[in-house]
């Protein structure tokens, strides 16, 4: 998406998935089924870097620096943290006591990790979520409970917890995982988080639903700026799946999912949220008879 005419082009023909972009936009990685795949952006050629790619998480990937990756990668019957350098060549593997790796995130040098422990032919159970600096043997867990959405800037983590009153609070911690401070939110389940670029605000989407159906009634968004704490709130949307992206310069926020238009017609949407240059995105109307579900969106340069 050419978000200055709002062009829509396709990146890659075929069943791939967008997992990741290196921070400086020149890397692309993409996957189709266990099959993870490096690109570089200009050219557009496909290099195959492993076959044994962990599917089944949204988050299976994460750039520690424009010159390194970590990747979900299945080996001898387990989950491992694997890293690579950006030409694809495996350069240490960590592997995980705590049960299987389901998600990895990566921020200031350190690396993240959801854990669940999958027995066979039953269904996961969320253990935890532990860290480590990249050049340091010991983990730390942090004191999060629940498989929820969550986000690292070049200081701080960002995750919600379940408050008493059944709504989501979003607790900010160090790096380390040491809490700063519980934000409360309005009543809401948060959805999707994303820092700004530089680590200075927080975007968020906030599911309402309703308490007799539990039908989601609509989508509040918001910003959280971490100078004054301030809570700014941004139009309402309504949609499946839906994502929120910074541009790079963190002057534009996009938020992107899919309109059910009829029972059999589905739509992607972007709607710029915080818009400082007239950018165009009517002419994204990438239709299905079935949901489209936004697997990853990034915005590069």
């Amino acid at each position: 998406l050419n978000p200055t005419n709002g062009e829509v082009v396709p990146l890659l023909l075929g069943e791939y998935l967008l997992e990741s972009v290196s921070p400086n936009g020149d890397f692309l990685l993409l996957s189709s089924g266990s099959h993870l795949f490096l690109a570089e952006r200009e050219k557009g050629q496909l290099s195959e870097i492993s076959n044994a790619f962990y599917q089944y998480a949204k988050n299976a990937t994460a750039w520690i620096s424009d010159e390194r990756f970590v990747a979900l990668i299945e080996q001898e019957q387990a989950v491992d943290l694997v890293f690579f350098s950006s030409d694809g060549v495996i350069t240490e593997t960590w592997k995980i006591a705590e049960g299987t790796p389901t998600e990895v995130y990566a921020g200031r040098g350190g690396v993240y990790w959801d854990v669940e422990n999958c027995p066979p032919a039953l269904d996961c159970r969320f253990v935890g979520t532990w860290g480590r600096d990249t050049d340091q043997a010991s983990a730390w867990q942090l004191d999060r409970a629940e498989n929820l959405p969550f986000d690292t800037s070049e200081t701080n983590l960002a995750y919600p917890i379940l408050a008493a009153d059944g709504f989501h609070n979003l607790i900010f911690a160090s790096a380390e995982g040491e809490i700063i401070r519980e934000y409360p939110l309005p009543q809401g389940r948060v959805r999707d988080l994303a820092w700004s670029p530089d680590g200075e605000s927080i975007a968020l989407t906030l599911y309402v639903q309703s308490s007799y159906s539990g039908r989601i009634l609509k989508i509040r968004n918001f910003v959280i700026e971490m100078k004054n704490w301030g809570l700014l709130e941004y139009p309402e949307t309504f949609g499946i799946a839906p994502a929120l992206v910074w541009s790079p310069n963190g002057e534009n926020l996009l938020w992107m999912g899919t309109e059910e238009i009829a029972e059999t017609e589905f739509r992607l949407v972007a709607t710029s949220l915080r818009d400082s240059e007239g950018l165009d995105f009517a002419a994204l109307n990438i239709t299905s008879p079935v949901p489209l579900i936004l697997h990853q969106a990034v915005w590069i340069r």
